[in-house]
């Protein structure tokens, strides 16, 4: 009975209101909050515009790069063959210049082996011989 008598009185007691903003401060946040937006909305704009732009740089100066390494490459590679080249040269040259240098050697040793050959057949021919 108690429960019935304290149900009827809460329910005869005025409900209190929900606590409403006034229109002029939910207008006025409200167009706090979209000036908010679209100063975040810019800011991403911007921030889009400074990515792609840092991206086309980066790209370029990689670019560069590749064409100056390319270059390098070439140059070095044909100063490799240029170096190949002269030193191929340089060996043959001295290859042939020994080779002639051996021949003249060889030429003056069986001139001195024949001369001496020449000079002991000469000795032996005058010299008699005993039996």
């Amino acid at each position: 009975m108690t429960q019935k008598v304290v149900a009827e009185v809460l329910a005869q007691l005025p409900k209190p209101g929900m606590e409403v903003d006034d229109d002029v401060n939910v207008d006025r946040r409200v167009s706090q909050l979209e000036s908010q937006v679209q100063d975040l909305q810019n800011q991403a704009q911007s921030l889009a515009k400074t990515t792609l732009q840092n991206a086309q740089d980066t790209a370029a100066n990689f670019q560069d790069l590749r064409t100056q390494v390319h270059q390098q490459g070439q140059q070095f590679e044909q100063a490799v063959a240029t170096q190949a080249h002269t030193i191929q040269t340089f060996q043959d040259a001295f290859q042939e210049q020994f080779r002639q240098q051996v021949s003249h050697q060889q030429s003056m040793l069986d001139s001195m082996f024949n001369k001496q050959m020449t000079q002991f057949e000469s000795l032996l021919s005058k010299r008699p011989r005993q039996e």
